[in-house]
């Protein structure tokens, strides 16, 4: 996998007691299917490891904090984020 241009990334889950769990780090990438959006993020170590692949979802509520972090709370109150190694490349992502 070219991983030059796909942003770098962590993920994360808010766990029950309020800790942010690391999830993993990977390369995230945005994908639009028959008018289905997703955003995954495969492994940096094992490019056949999916960290995330998330059905991008109109009702569910996207924030984008700070410079390089999107939050959302996926259905069933499950806080996710994505954290960027680089700002530019959240904004790329953040538009989409």
């Amino acid at each position: 996998m070219e991983t030059n241009s796909i942003p770098r990334v962590k993920v994360y889950e808010l766990s029950s007691d309020a800790n942010w769990n690391d999830l993993g780090t990977g390369y995230c990438t945005f994908e639009n299917v028959d008018d289905q959006y997703r955003i995954k993020v495969v492994s940096e170590d094992d490019d056949s490891v999916l960290i995330l692949d998330n059905e991008l979802l109109l009702d569910e509520k996207y924030q984008k904090e700070q410079s390089s972090l999107i939050v959302w709370t996926e259905p069933g109150d499950k806080d996710m984020a994505i954290s960027f190694q680089e700002a530019d490349s959240c904004l790329e992502i953040w538009y989409f």
